[in-house]
């Protein structure tokens, strides 16, 4: 998942997840607030566990935590977060 700036959007990259619980999560998501895009882009390979990929000029410093906090409790247990630079969100959104 990234958050990028302006408004703050969640990406969930659900190539390898469940459809119902990407559906969840995307719902969980929405009702606080958040846009939530889904894709099925193949992920960094040097990611490979649940992760929270946020970008550098993120404006809303407690949209992290709740973004985690509702991924927890959609049933995802996130046990990192990365901060990417511009180039890697352009790359990977």
């Amino acid at each position: 998942m990234t958050g990028c700036a302006n408004t703050t959007t969640v990406h969930i990259y659900a190539k390898y997840t469940p459809n119902k619980a990407c559906i969840n999560l995307h719902n969980a998501l929405q009702k606080q607030g958040f846009a939530v895009k889904t894709n099925t882009l193949d992920f960094p390979t040097t990611i490979s566990r649940n992760t929270i990929l946020h970008s550098l000029m993120l404006l809303d410093p407690d949209a992290l935590q709740l973004v985690k906090q509702t991924a927890q409790n959609s049933g995802f247990q996130t046990t990192k977060t990365k901060k990417v630079g511009q180039a890697h969100l352009i790359k990977y959104m």
